[in-house]
């Protein structure tokens, strides 16, 4: 792998299925496949570089909430 490429990303989502639904499209139009899938989670993968997306344990959903106030409050967007 060349110097600063990206060998993965892991993703903790609040719903999987809807951030496979938003996000899965979007990364095969950049190239990237459906690499992996499991119960809690689905990959993709463009070359050596992999995107995961994780379903967050429900214990840890209300600090996902108040990290999204936070983000909103800098006025970035996210869905």
């Amino acid at each position: 792998m060349s110097k600063g490429l990206l060998h993965h990303i892991e993703i903790y989502v609040s719903n999987l299925e809807k951030s496979i639904d938003f996000w899965g499209w979007f990364l095969e139009e950049m190239g990237y496949y459906l690499y992996q899938e499991w119960e809690s989670g689905r990959s993709w993968k463009n070359g050596e570089t992999y995107i995961v997306f994780v379903q967050a344990n429900s214990r840890f959903l209300k600090s996902c909430t108040f990290i999204k106030a936070k983000i909103r409050k800098l006025g970035i967007k996210y869905k």
